[in-house]
């Protein structure tokens, strides 16, 4: 579910920038003056997601946070006594490995019987085999669902002291679960919860070969024709085995095997 502004595909340079509290090295660009935020992790992740971002400051007393840019020659307002200088250079940061920051909760929508803490971390397929969805617990505090295929991995990054989602669309998270959905229960599932309740054509001439949105082999004697959320395309011959679900407000291709059961997340499908 995309219910943030903090999706984006995280920059080039992640598992290698860090944040050092450093005294103030002059007048800077503000690029975003004074926000409540949750906590200075999510001032920290929301400098990081911004390539202009070179530095922050944060105040713990109201949760202040203040982006900062370039240096300035201009008169601005005075600088903070000590900012967090951005690191790109990854020989220069501290290293800590003990994750310290793991804190997820299901998002408020899910059956938290459906949920559990990834098995693994630092591998692929950190819910080992079965169909899952990856509910992930943003900076923000919001939450989004991603997919799950077979090079999905939930990894610590000891640079920059933050968990990561690294999937089609990878992003900063405060942590995240592995969410079973009961697949064999249609109503549990409805369509209702996705946008407009149907999921858009294929581009071309699709529109009228619409899949089905319940039970297995959605485009029966067809191959299904999806469009990814990272926008790139695929299909695969529709069987007894895959199926198009609404899950927890984002749609899903799900394909079920014993050992490479996928859920991939869609935005576009038609049967062809």
């Amino acid at each position: 579910m995309r219910v943030s502004l903090l999706l984006f595909s995280l920059p080039a340079a992640f598992f290698g920038m860090c944040f050092i509290k450093t005294p103030h090295q002059g007048r800077r660009e503000i690029l975003r003056n004074a926000t409540t935020v949750i906590d200075e992790y999510q001032c920290k992740i929301e400098c990081a997601l911004m390539d202009d971002c070179l530095a922050y400051f944060y105040q713990a007393k109201g949760t202040q946070c203040v982006l900062l840019g370039s240096h300035q020659t201009k008169p601005i307002c005075l600088p903070p006594a000590n900012e967090s200088l951005k690191i790109l250079d990854d020989t220069l940061c501290p290293i800590d490995n003990t994750t310290n920051l793991y804190n997820s909760k299901p998002n408020p929508s899910i059956n938290n019987s459906y949920a559990k803490t990834p098995a693994n971390t630092n591998a692929p397929r950190p819910c080992n085999n079965g169909l899952f969805v990856i509910d992930m617990n943003l900076a923000d505090g919001s939450h989004r669902t991603g997919s799950y295929e077979k090079d999905t991995r939930i990894a610590w990054d000891n640079k920059l002291l933050s968990w990561e989602f690294i999937g089609t669309i990878s992003n900063y998270v405060r942590g995240t679960n592995c969410i079973s959905p009961p697949y064999y229960i249609a109503n549990a599932l409805p369509t209702s919860n996705c946008t407009g309740g149907s999921l858009p054509p294929f581009p071309g001439n699709f529109a009228n070969q619409t899949p089905k949105f319940s039970g297995w082999n959605p485009c029966p004697g067809k191959t299904v024709q999806y469009v990814r959320e990272n926008k790139t395309t695929g299909n695969l011959t529709s069987t007894t085995n895959n199926a198009i679900w609404c899950i927890y407000g984002s749609w899903f291709f799900v394909t079920k095997d014993t050992s490479t059961s996928e859920s991939l997340e869609i935005l576009a499908a038609s049967c062809a």
